[in-house]
């Protein structure tokens, strides 16, 4: 999975809470990070034994993507939902909503037929 060598360079402890962290970089090549990150979780929890109050903890790209994506779910449905209530004030009945709602589809296809 990786390959580990020594390096010269200035020494350092890093502290973080009271307590000291030891941090571990890669960049992986010819694949996603999201994979990566997902082996590599499976395979350090199944291979490697942490003494006592030693953990591991995975952060970076693929973090940062997971929450990223999390926020787009949250606002995509709270902007769906008031798009929902807005049609639903104007229209004043539900059997229009859903005609007009039934037709989206069929306006993204030919925007993409027209512009695509």
């Amino acid at each position: 999975m990786a390959e580990i060598y020594l390096t010269s360079g200035r020494d350092s402890i890093l502290h973080e809470g009271a307590r000291r962290r030891q941090t571990v970089t890669c960049h992986p090549t010819g694949r996603d990070v999201t994979s990566f990150v997902a082996e590599a979780k499976r395979k350090v929890t199944a291979e490697v034994y942490f003494p006592g109050g030693t953990y591991v903890v995975f952060s970076g790209a693929a973090q940062a993507k997971e929450k990223a994506q999390r926020q787009l779910l949250l606002h995509s449905s709270i902007a769906a939902v008031g798009i929902l209530l807005l049609l639903t004030i104007v229209f004043h009945n539900w059997r229009n909503l859903l005609l007009v709602l039934a037709n989206v589809p069929f306006a993204l296809v030919g925007v993409y037929w027209r512009f695509g």
